[in-house]
């Protein structure tokens, strides 16, 4: 009778050691986070647009200029800040198009110099992009690697 009394209070004990364990690991996930993708980036947005072209091992091009990113339901306007950056240190230029929002972000590039400026058109952004807010929903990161080179 004892044998059977301790068999049940071990087949209780490791019941309960399974479920605490089961519950354990639910618990620990519930830190994971899934950011789901956003809808829409509307709005003005002001940071940091940098080029990098990389060939081979050397570095051809690595510039930056800190902008101001304009974005309503469909089109998009980058322009240089001018509180930030002084003019003679322009090297993109002030551009718009339109965009979609597709694992990413998408540059379609309507007018590449809307300032009329001196300025390098061709490092302006242009196609797929990665797209990051999950940090904050005031901040995104926008990055494309290609094989020319890192934007």
């Amino acid at each position: 009778m004892e044998k059977k009394q301790m068999k049940r209070n071990v087949a209780l004990f490791l019941i309960l050691i399974a479920l605490f364990s089961a519950l354990g690991l639910s618990m620990g996930c519930r830190d994971d986070v899934f950011v789901e993708w956003p809808e829409q980036v509307l709005g003005r947005y002001t940071g940091i647009y940098s080029y990098t072209e990389i060939d081979g091992y050397d570095t051809i091009v690595d510039t930056f200029q800190y902008v101001s990113f304009l974005f309503t339901a469909s089109t998009y306007n980058m322009k240089r800040d001018d509180k930030l950056q002084p003019e003679e240190t322009k090297y993109f230029c002030d551009c718009m198009g339109t965009y979609f929002l597709e694992d990413g972000i998408t540059f379609v590039e309507d007018d590449g110099n809307t300032g009329r400026d001196v300025c390098t058109e061709d490092d302006n952004p242009r196609g797929p992009f990665g797209l990051d807010r999950a940090s904050d929903p005031d901040t995104i990161f926008i990055k494309q690697v290609t094989e020319e080179g890192v934007t």
